[in-house]
This record gives structure tokens, sequence and C-alpha cells, in this order.
């Protein structure tokens, strides 16, 4: 039985082909996706705090990139945008 549409029963020829060139892939460097709910920050928060006592986190993502998220959502609460 085949899959249905939408799901990847394989990575792009992209990944294969520049992974093994040691090429990062395209969407890398590119501004991220904002904190935009209070839950969202919540979960940000604690796996930042996570990360700060060395243990394992969740997302994957390093203790600045954390930080990053973070502060970013701060700084826009201050100017009232969320």
């Amino acid at each position: 039985m085949s899959p249905g549409p939408g799901t990847a029963t394989h990575q792009s020829p992209w990944f294969d082909q520049n992974k093994q060139e040691g090429k990062k892939m395209p969407c890398h460097g590119k501004k991220h996706t904002p904190i935009v709910s209070g839950k969202q920050e919540r979960f940000f928060k604690a796996e930042y705090s996570r990360k700060k006592k060395g243990k394992k986190g969740r997302t994957g993502m390093s203790k600045t990139v954390l930080r990053r998220h973070i502060m970013e959502r701060e700084r826009n609460k201050a100017k009232g945008l969320y």
C-alpha cells in the first residue's frame, strides 16, 4: 500500500547529494520562526533551564540559540508587539 499525498518516503535528492559534500541545508542561516504564544515561551524557558543545568534538551537547539529566542520574545513584549 502506498503512502498518501504529502507523505515523505525518503529524503530529498538535494539532501542526499549535498550531505556527502558537507554542505548545509538551504534554510540554514535564515530567520527563525518567532515564539508567538505563552505556551511556546514557557517551553523555551524550560528548555533553556534544562540546558543550563547540563541536561539533554528536547529541541536539539543550543543554549545560545534558545537564549536568543527568549530574548527576542522579551524585547517584543517590551515594545508591545505581543
